[in-house]
């Protein structure tokens, strides 16, 4: 018990950090308040070449195409670049039946992540001095809204290197792990992008949704992201080089999540792995960027955010962890303090519990009337999230026998 114990003040200890933390950011974003990037009407001049990864996806991409090329945008402003693997692909002949939509064939199908084919396309643009003003990486379950363009190009105008759209979900009401899965991404939007954003500060691009300007990549010389999770790696890459990102709330966009728990866990396996990657690859450029501007708002964040939620995640794993071997052991060999583990797992278990079904119902009230989602679902999904972010933990272990590998999720048709 006494192990126990310790291990409960140990737990208690970082807790009690990861709160000091949370409460100096909130003091440091008080205290450096600033205005809403002014997006003024660019007048929709902005030339897109837009991109789309679209391996074997022909039940979705043509919903993608018709809300491109039916939205509120010059259609002399914008290209359209469809990236498949072969001829034989149904996404092939669905690209042809519509105007102003070119279907690029990947050539080096040894590599298989979305970064390489964007990166193959960008540069055969390059190589053919195709120019446009800046590229908008979409995926091929993406439907966006009839004004994402024209707000895009009002981020680009004001002079942005990069902006993140809004990114919401198809699928609200296919089931709770569809929705609970797409708030994610509504915590991202609302406590991530837009505050940040508000302050001038650099911004998370999730997934897709979002542009870059021609020249960032030209300087580039291509798309060289290509970790599993190119959209972080992107992130690190802006902060680190100091681009001028931003968040565009009124681009709209729509996502699918997967349905069903295995593939949620399959999607959150290279999302946690590729976390970790990325945050290897660029511990380097973070701490020169550290010691370089010590006071940046962005180090700052960087300090006070990430590591103290990492840390928070895994200390309630430890002490439910260490619970429930304690109260395990002490039923085996039948000595006392059965009870006493299992109360405090019950009472620490629990007060969790509450706390994300609290997280999850501030969530739903910032989402506001922005998300299509019935009150049956939205009530099924408060008191489903907390399992669902339990699962982490698997998502967890498997990165440790999961190859860096792409693992197909599969799309449905439907629709926004």
């Amino acid at each position: 018990m006494k192990l126990f114990l310790f291990i409960e003040y140990f737990c208690i200890s970082v807790l009690a950090l990861c709160i000091l933390s949370f409460l100096l950011l909130l003091i440091f974003a008080r205290k450096n308040k600033g205005s809403a990037p002014s997006l003024v009407n660019s007048g929709d001049s902005t030339r897109f070449t837009v991109l789309i990864p679209a391996r074997n996806e022909s039940r979705v991409i043509e919903d993608n195409l018709k809300a491109i090329l039916h939205s509120r945008y010059p259609r002399e402003n914008l290209k359209v670049y469809v990236i498949v693997e072969s001829v034989d692909d149904p996404t092939v002949e669905i690209c042809s039946r519509y105007e102003g939509v070119e279907v690029f064939y990947r050539r080096d199908l040894s590599k298989a992540m979305k970064g390489y084919a964007l990166d193959e396309c960008v540069k055969d643009i390059f190589a053919r001095r195709e120019v446009s003003d800046a590229f908008v990486v979409l995926d091929a379950d993406n439907v966006v809204a009839p004004d994402f363009f024209s707000k895009m190009s009002d981020a680009y105008a004001a002079g942005y290197d990069a902006g993140a759209g809004r990114r919401n979900n198809k699928d609200w009401n296919s089931s709770v792990v569809s929705s609970a899965s797409a708030l994610t991404f509504s915590a991202i939007n609302t406590l991530q992008n837009k505050p940040k954003s508000d302050r001038g500060m650099n911004v998370m691009f999730s997934g897709t949704g979002f542009f870059v300007s021609y020249r960032v990549l030209s300087e580039l010389g291509g798309w060289p992201f290509a970790s599993l999770t190119e959209d972080y790696e992107f992130s690190s890459f802006a902060v680190c080089s100091g681009l001028k990102t931003v968040y565009v709330e009124e681009a709209m966009y729509y996502d699918e999540q997967p349905t069903t728990l295995s593939q949620s866990i399959v999607q959150r396996t290279r999302w946690v792995r590729g976390f970790f990657h990325v945050r290897r690859a660029y511990g380097k450029a973070r701490r020169e960027l550290a010691r370089r501007s010590p006071k940046s708002r962005d180090v700052v964040v960087m300090k006070l955010g990430t590591v103290p939620l990492l840390a928070f995640a895994f200390d309630c794993i430890l002490y439910i962890f260490s619970a429930l071997a304690f109260m395990i052991a002490a039923a085996v060999t039948r000595s006392s303090g059965v009870g006493f583990y299992l109360n405090r797992l019950l009472f620490v278990a629990t007060l969790i519990y509450l706390v994300i079904i609290l997280f999850t119902v501030f969530l739903f009230k910032k989402e506001g009337d922005a998300i299509d989602i019935t009150d049956k679902n939205k009530f099924k999904t408060v008191l489903y999230h907390p399992f669902f972010l339990s699962t982490y933990v698997i998502s967890a272990v498997r990165c440790l026998f999961v190859k860096d590998r792409w693992e197909v999720i599969e799309h449905t048709s439907g629709k926004k």
